[in-house]
């Protein structure tokens, strides 16, 4: 819908007890050129009104004639709860549209535009599925002809030759769940090599390989590099006055204040 509708001269339905909410409602329908009537009982199915306002906090599912259906009618609710089931009624009866109470004025125009927007979007797509079906329903249906059966019969042939002369004929079966295909299997040492190819032709995958392996190698290593265990307090691993090692000699990285070595953590929670 691109332009607003002029709702003068609409028949408006409240589903709502009379309170104050109800009261300014009405007088902001009349002002828009809607003539409101208020009831609180369900809506007849028979002569209904341009739009429809419900009260979704105390609304039932017989009190609109569709309950649960496309409507016949734009819906507004007025909601003053937040529980997820007057919500979810709401929806299930196809309000386009929702008035938060207390009502503001200024919240009903907008509302009411929404509310017919929508239902307008509704029924156009229903009319479009309606006329889609039919389409489909009269589309004339034709049983495949006996001349497509001979081509059928060459291509599997085809596909039976074209498999016995590949390099996979050996693992080539036919299939239980589609006879009319077959299947080749490579070997599991066939599909690495594959992958492997693939990866050596980008530099990035290669890289990543190479660093996932060389940190594989690694953690398996780490008993044999590691010089001793990282919690463990060296006798040699401080000075004569009490002082760290500085990196070099037995220890490459240094020792930490305790006499222990820099480098042995690094390699220790590897294999754990």
């Amino acid at each position: 819908m691109r332009e607003t509708p002029n709702f003068t001269g609409w028949q408006a339905m409240v589903l709502h007890r009379e309170d104050g909410n109800t009261e300014k409602l009405i007088r902001q329908l009349r002002l828009l050129g809607i003539y409101a009537t208020l009831q609180w009982a369900p809506l007849p199915a028979v002569a209904l009104p341009d739009l429809v306002i419900v009260d979704a906090d105390q609304g039932w599912d017989d009190l609109l004639p569709w309950n649960g259906e496309t409507p016949a009618c734009p819906v507004v609710a007025l909601l003053g709860s937040e529980a997820p089931g007057r919500i979810a009624w709401a929806l299930g009866q196809g309000a386009g549209a929702i008035i938060a109470k207390p009502i503001a004025t200024s919240a009903i125009y907008p509302a009411l535009v929404m509310a017919v927007s929508i239902h307008q979007e509704r029924k156009a797509t229903a009319e479009k599925l309606q006329y889609l079906e039919e389409r489909v329903r009269l589309r004339p249906f034709s049983p495949p002809s006996q001349s497509f059966r001979p081509h059928v019969a060459s291509t599997r042939r085809a596909l039976t030759q074209s498999c016995a002369t590949a390099p996979c004929a050996a693992a080539c079966r036919w299939s239980r769940y589609r006879p009319s295909f077959w299947r080749c299997r490579t070997s599991a040492g066939g599909r690495l090599m594959h992958v492997l190819k693939q990866m050596i032709r980008q530099p990035t995958a290669l890289f990543g390989l190479i660093v996932v392996t060389l940190v594989i190698a690694l953690a398996i290593a780490a008993p044999w590099i590691a010089r001793s265990a990282p919690d463990e307090q060296m006798f040699d691993g401080l000075s004569l006055e009490g002082a760290p090692l500085p990196p070099g000699g037995p220890y490459l990285l240094g020792t930490d204040t305790l006499g222990r070595d820099l480098f042995s953590p690094l390699f220790s929670p590897a294999p754990r």
